[in-house]
């Protein structure tokens, strides 16, 4: 399952890490981080702002950090 690009920022964050525990789990790594993506997952209304803070500040940066179509 990739992540999508654009939408509902809970739905970003999940799918994060929904892909990384799917990794994690896959090769047998991580168990903790696993663990910890466990907990996030079930406390998703709790955490509705944060990942909503999460989303606007990679989008931010991700739109700062591009080069410039005018460089050499």
């Amino acid at each position: 399952m990739s992540s999508p690009r654009f939408g509902n920022p809970k739905q970003v964050c999940e799918h994060l890490l929904f892909d990384a525990k799917r990794y994690n789990i896959e090769h047998s790594i991580l168990r903790s981080e696993v663990a910890v993506a466990d907990r996030l997952l079930a406390r998703s209304l709790e955490l509705a702002d944060a990942y909503d803070e999460l989303y606007k500040s990679s989008t931010h940066t991700r739109v700062r950090c591009r080069p410039s179509s005018g460089s050499s």
